[in-house]
């Protein structure tokens, strides 16, 4: 054991010791701060930008009865804070809570008129939405959120062409007649729909992986290459192997898709049936 023989100084004595600043006013005080964190899991998070695992202000409130409820849960994250929640809360309730947000979110953009819903996806498109990351979650299901929205919103009426253009931009496509198309895939293809629906989540999950803008091309050929290879060819059949082509297989595709898709599931196709065949005849 060891002992210090100096005085220390506890609650009784001291609890914030002011230094000097040379702010001219408290509003000019930030809390934010920057940490690494030596056993981050960069399997479960993306770091941001920056490499740094974590941004906010470093304050949590007690899992005290009163302190740690879902409503102090809800103030603290407007300010980026932490609030650690009583142990008393039930795996039910947690899941209530979590179900009960998402809710709102859905209900709050569904409220929401074209021209607010467009002036969202304007303000994404400014900050880039590469950088949304540094968000809070719950920000991020808005965006999202608002995303199937205005595919919703498109199938049921017809934007300008201000507001296509901006819709265009947030889903990185070249051509805004794109836009039309999606909001027609969306109704009969399944890899359409779930990439819609998964676009904001993915492209957040990829802001640091590539120097590229994160597309909903992107999205739907990650889904639709994901889906086959659950589903790989089980039967071999006759096929002119230099006549595939992705552009003659579907005429409701964005040109973004066509030309991703060629470069990835194409390739991979024609490596699943070559692989198949040659098990056929071993």
């Amino acid at each position: 054991m060891r002992i210090e023989e100096d005085t220390k100084l506890d609650y009784t004595d001291v609890l914030i010791r002011p230094k000097r600043s040379t702010l001219k006013s408290r509003s000019q005080v930030k809390l934010n701060r920057k940490f690494q964190f030596r056993h981050y899991d960069h399997d479960i998070a993306t770091p941001l930008p920056d490499e740094y695992h974590y941004e906010g202000i470093p304050i949590m409130a007690a899992n005290m009865d009163g302190v740690g409820t879902f409503e102090m849960a809800d103030k603290l994250a407007e300010g980026e804070m932490f609030t650690c929640l009583v142990k008393t809360y039930s795996a039910e309730e947690l899941i209530e809570y979590e179900e009960a947000k998402e809710e709102a979110i859905e209900e709050y953009v569904e409220e929401l008129e074209t021209e607010e819903v467009v002036e969202i996806l304007a303000e994404v498109n400014d900050v880039g939405l590469e950088n949304i990351a540094d968000v809070s979650e719950d920000v991020v299901e808005v965006i999202a959120q608002v995303v199937e929205e205005v595919i919703t919103i498109a199938q049921e009426e017809e934007l300008t062409e201000e507001q296509v253009e901006v819709v265009a931009e947030v889903l990185g496509f070249e051509e805004t007649n794109d836009v039309e198309i999606i909001a027609e895939a969306v109704k009969t293809d399944e890899n359409v729909a779930q990439a819609v629906d998964e676009f904001v989540e993915r492209a957040v999950e990829n802001a640091n992986k590539t120097d590229q803008p994160y597309t909903l091309a992107d999205a739907t050929t990650e889904i639709a290459f994901e889906s086959f290879i659950a589903s790989p060819i089980s039967v071999i059949i006759d096929v002119d192997l230099t006549e595939i082509n992705l552009k003659n297989i579907s005429d409701d595709m964005t040109q973004d898709q066509k030309d991703k898709a060629q470069e990835v599931i194409v390739p991979t196709i024609l490596v699943r049936i070559v692989s198949l065949a040659l098990r056929r005849f071993d």
